[in-house]
């Protein structure tokens, strides 16, 4: 389970959720939001399974937060953008935690994208790969670029756990 949420964490970290076209959906809060719909839709549907909370003093950007659940932290399950009445951005959050080890995942993998970027690599393509075997289970993301890769692999044998973030050149 844990390499599950470890890997949807790493994704949205790479690829940030942003509908960009009509015909995109994006699925929040028990819906499914397209842009151009009506901020009075949104909010009615949202209210009835999840909490809004005003960016500033904006009535136009919300974040989308889990019903709060007596002193239990509230979870925060996307966001959402107005304007002039209509959806113009949505965004899901995949995995929220602010443990230390998950900020220092998130800093690595901030690190070795910003090299890609100051080296002028070009993301190619992405790949996902999952093995397992009778003692062990290896998810993995290879992020393709022109001359290197970014691996993120998730690593469990006989119930110990690893992530490692590699960056990779040349092939074997």
């Amino acid at each position: 389970m844990l390499h599950k949420v470890t890997l949807a964490f790493c994704l949205s970290l790479v690829f940030a959720l942003t509908v960009k076209a009509q015909e995109q959906s994006l699925w929040l809060a028990g819906m499914d939001m397209r842009l151009g719909m009506s901020q009075e839709t949104i909010m009615k549907r949202v209210l009835k399974t999840c909490e809004l909370s005003p960016l500033g003093d904006s009535k136009d950007s919300y974040m989308v937060l889990e019903r709060r659940r007596g002193n239990d932290r509230q979870g925060i399950l996307g966001g959402v953008i107005f304007k002039q009445g209509k959806l113009i951005y949505a965004s899901k959050e995949w995995y929220d935690n602010n443990e230390g080890a998950d900020y220092k995942l998130a800093d690595a993998l901030y690190s070795v994208m910003t090299e890609m970027e100051k080296r002028g690599e070009t993301l190619l393509n992405m790949q996902i790969d999952n093995r397992r075997g009778p003692s062990f289970t290896e998810a993995s993301i290879t992020l393709n670029f022109s001359k290197r890769r970014v691996k993120i692999l998730l690593f469990e044998y006989k119930g110990s756990k690893s992530v490692q973030v590699t960056e990779e050149l040349g092939t074997i």
